[in-house]
């Protein structure tokens, strides 16, 4: 269900349809939030709400929080790219908290700062719902990515995680928090870790924790300054999990298309090995590793 820009005249009428999800993207609802909500309360059909870029205040999120006390049919809410700053991640933090029907929560690109290193921490101790989580763009830089990790250790629940772009000038301790977390979580299957500042040192880490992980499935570690790759070829003939490793703008250079040629001849799992972007890389570099992939499977 897709809002058009001035149709809050029928949404009413619109919420009475027979689909699940509500798009309400760039739609400045503030006018009209209390009409929604109203409609909200009631509606069996709606599971998922997009509410991105909305400009919403503290009144207005409170008042989506207070509809998810209500309705027990929304189970995925989408609050990227507004006006959510500490006071209002407190609250959400705080609610979802004990939420027991919401499985998909995003804040990506809503500058929170460090406040929510502890709020995020906080809130993957105590959800038992919450399977996907995105908090790239939060601001909550290394430390906030630490707690995180350290909160993953016991959390059983969460199968997706999205911290990208969450560096900060101390970088990301090296991968270590986040190494730690894989050799003990057995239930994240998909970690978005772009942008974060990795380098050889941390992305080493991580690597050698995937050699005995046997949950992970999807890894994203772009544009992390990584030029050392050694440690992922190892990792690939070992780990029997991973489907997408997204190693695309780090340092990779041409005569390592070799190596990672080597690796994916042993390796029965990995669909795709993303190097789209790397620098100095041959252009025909990805489009071999690519045609090796696809001639393997042909087998």
């Amino acid at each position: 269900l897709f809002l058009e820009k001035n149709g809050f005249n029928d949404v009413v009428e619109e919420l009475k349809k027979d689909e699940s999800f509500l798009n309400l993207y760039y739609k400045r609802i503030s006018s009209k939030i209390d009409t929604l909500i109203k409609a909200l309360r009631t509606n069996k059909t709606i599971t998922a709400i997009n509410f991105a870029f909305n400009e919403l205040n503290f009144r207005e999120v409170k008042m989506i929080l207070r509809l998810l006390e209500i309705n027990k049919t929304i189970i995925s809410i989408d609050f990227a790219s507004n006006r959510i700053w500490e006071e209002e991640a407190k609250l959400i933090t705080q609610v979802i908290s004990k939420n027991t029907v919401l499985t998909t929560l995003s804040l990506c690109c809503c500058w929170i700062g460090k406040p929510g290193r502890k709020m995020f921490a906080e809130l993957l101790k105590t959800n038992k719902t919450l399977t996907s989580l995105d908090i790239e763009r939060t601001n909550i830089g290394s430390s906030g990515i630490t707690k995180v990790a350290d909160a993953l250790k016991t959390n059983t629940v969460l199968s997706s995680l999205n911290v990208s772009e969450n560096k900060d000038n101390k970088g990301i301790d090296k991968g270590e928090s986040i190494a730690e977390m894989l050799r003990v979580n057995s239930t994240l299957t998909q970690l978005k870790f772009f942008h974060n500042g990795l380098y050889n040192d941390g992305a080493t880490k991580i690597a050698e924790a995937l050699e005995t992980n046997t949950t992970l499935k999807y890894l994203d570690i772009g544009r992390n300054k990584i030029g050392r790759f050694e440690p992922f070829v190892t990792m690939l003939k070992i780990n029997t999990t991973l489907i997408y490793l997204g190693l695309r703008s780090n340092y990779i250079l041409s005569e390592d298309s070799q190596i990672f040629e080597e690796a994916l001849m042993k390796n029965t799992v990995l669909t795709n090995l993303d190097l789209y972007g790397t620098e100095t890389v041959d252009k025909y570099l990805q489009r071999n590793i690519d045609l090796l992939r696809a001639k393997k499977f042909e087998q």
